[in-house]
């Protein structure tokens, strides 16, 4: 991905939400599904700090099998959790 072709791919596991701004960036879709596939980055992080789709929530965040959680508080986001950071959504 052209955002983030700075960071090799070595260093993925050690990349963190500060490394890359998540407070004070916003990011595509495309760039989120990236950082929540490849970097060490929470789904809690990126919950509260960036605008996300309802299918972004469904695919990656409310996932049974838990698959992108990267700590305990990532496998205990609700719906609920959701609907509190994410105002604009109606699902």
């Amino acid at each position: 991905m052209e955002r983030f072709k700075h960071i090799p791919e070595s260093e993925y596991h050690s990349t963190y939400s500060d490394d890359l701004n998540m407070e004070s960036t916003i990011y595509t879709e495309e760039e989120l599904i990236f950082i929540i596939k490849h970097f060490n980055v929470s789904l809690g992080c990126i919950l509260t700090t960036q605008r996300l789709t309802a299918k972004l929530c469904w695919e990656y965040i409310l996932r049974e099998d838990e698959k992108y959680c990267k700590n305990d508080r990532d496998r205990e986001i609700t719906l609920d959790d959701i609907m509190q950071f994410q105002k604009h959504l109606l699902l």
